[in-house]
């Protein structure tokens, strides 16, 4: 155990504690409808976007396309490996009951996710051939009960990122900031550091998502009251500021970083620009108010955005709004 002063996070590193390597969990199929055909349509050529501009590689992220559900900092959702052309096509699916919406790779190419169910978050690490279970690693159980799905709800570790190190850093049901390693082994997961941010958010403000700007502070959001945050992975520094009172500013998705150590935030009301202040402080560059009929629609979580914004090349960033129609 370890105390800290206020405004700090406390019990910054940990000895290793890993967790017990396992045999592989072979998959289990996810049953089909026999009347489903095995292959539609024909074998498709491929078609790449000529002149695509590269995406910036955040330096503190694992690499483009393998670091988190949004595939890098910019959350462009965009790859640049090639996808499947339907030739010869084969099948393979794995059933545990549980949302994996968050998919990272490691150096090892296995996948790594953070799978929600009814109890709550846990990570996982999955045979790229063979989906089998490699290891898992156990995170906090859930709180209290969503007011909507529990497969809808990604506070406290659906969203998370791999680093640069094949780390796992994920925010937990409990407001803590958990940085999770392998062991050198690669069969198991081990935790090396632990932020507890706790003591700066209220026991109904979980922690939505956490990632690092362009210089390496990591950013954090909570959904209720609209808090945004800073933590610093070297001292342990925390700085949070609230911009919203309870439903009135939340932020229900994750968030995008671009260089020059821009952060891209939307709340259900605004989106806005946020740099780090000399003292690592979070500072409001610029906010815009987008179109909304306060609605929430079928599939939302709340009556805003729904979307993590995403950086464009050129200066822009996108989200949608909530007009209706959208």
């Amino acid at each position: 155990l370890s105390l800290a002063a206020p405004g700090s996070a406390a019990a910054v590193t940990l000895p290793p504690i890993p967790t017990l390597p396992l045999p592989p969990i072979p998959a289990a199929p996810i049953p089909s409808l026999p009347t489903q055909p095995v292959f539609a349509g024909s074998p498709a050529k491929p078609d790449p976007i000529p002149g695509s501009p590269a995406t910036p590689q955040n330096p503190f992220m694992a690499p483009n396309g393998l670091s988190e559900i949004h595939d890098d900092a910019w959350q462009t959702d965009a790859y640049t490996c090639a996808g499947p052309l339907g030739r010869s096509p084969a099948l393979s699916s794995s059933l545990h009951g549980r949302d994996s919406g968050s998919i990272g790779f490691d150096t090892r190419g296995r996948l790594i996710s953070i799978c929600i169910g009814a109890s709550g978050p846990e990570l996982y690490m999955f045979d790229p051939n063979t989906l089998a279970t490699l290891a898992t690693f156990m995170l906090p159980p859930r709180q209290s009960l969503p007011s909507g799905s529990i497969f809808q709800d990604f506070g406290g570790g659906g969203y998370f990122y791999l680093d640069n190190h094949d780390r796992v850093v994920t925010a937990t049901t409990t407001r803590h900031i958990y940085v999770i390693a392998e062991t050198a082994d690669g069969s198991a997961f081990t935790k090396v550091a632990d932020y507890d941010l706790s003591g700066v958010l209220t026991s109904s403000e979980e922690i939505t998502s956490a990632l690092p700007d362009s210089g390496g502070l990591l950013w954090f959001v909570a959904r209720t009251d609209g808090v945004v945050g800073t933590v610093s992975l070297k001292t342990g520094a925390i700085h949070t500021m609230r911009i919203g009172t309870g439903s009135l500013g939340e932020i229900e998705n994750s968030f995008a970083t671009g260089p020059g150590g821009g952060v891209y935030i939307a709340s259900n009301r605004k989106m806005y620009r946020f740099q780090a202040g000399k003292d690592g402080a979070p500072r409001i560059a610029w906010q815009a108010t987008y179109p909304n009929s306060f609605e929430t629609k079928p599939g939302q979580v709340d009556d805003g955005t729904g979307t993590t914004p995403t950086v464009m090349q050129g200066g822009y960033v996108s989200i949608t709004d909530n007009a209706d129609p959208m």
